[in-house]
């Protein structure tokens, strides 16, 4: 059965990131699109805007790969981390979409991605406070019922998420 060309796209962007990643190169989604363009049409035969709007799709297929290889919470990058979750590529400069090996970091990159995690940190716990506070007032007012098996949870009977009260 021949394989769905997402599928076969998703390897050939897989695999040229592998490729850069083993060489310690940069990681560009333009770039990778350009190189995964080629393999799909060495001659570049295709029409001008055939083309542009391929790599354009490409470019964003790519983006999605490396956010979800590096852009994401350390647990999901367990499988991508050298040493004690760190991760092998980080972003070069805050919203950008090229990733740069860890080691090649300049001491200002590494204190900007410093900065961004820590902030991505503190708006990932009060998104999770925020949603415990309405799960108990949906409790309370009776819109949500709260499991048997969630009541004898120690959290539940401290009222407590993580080490925050409910409000």
């Amino acid at each position: 059965m021949k394989r769905k060309a997402k599928d076969q796209l998703a390897d050939l962007i897989s695999d040229t990131i592998d490729r850069l990643q083993a060489g310690h190169r940069p990681l560009s989604p333009n770039a990778i699109s350009e190189i995964v363009y080629k393999k799909i049409d060495p001659k570049t035969d295709a029409p001008f805007l055939v083309r542009f709007t391929s790599q354009c799709n490409l470019a964003d297929r790519t983006r999605a790969v490396l956010r979800r290889l590096f852009g994401g919470d350390a647990a999901e990058d367990a499988g991508r981390t050298t040493g004690v979750l760190l991760q092998d590529f980080y972003p070069e400069r805050a919203n950008s979409d090229v990733y740069v090996p860890r080691m090649k970091l300049t001491f200002e990159q590494r204190m900007l991605n410093v900065d961004r995690l820590r902030m991505e940190g503190t708006a990932k716990n009060a998104h999770a406070d925020a949603l415990y506070s309405e799960t108990m007032m949906l409790v309370k007012q009776g819109k949500l019922t709260m499991p048997a098996h969630y009541k004898a949870h120690p959290r539940a009977q401290a009222g407590q998420s993580g080490k925050h009260a409910a409000q």
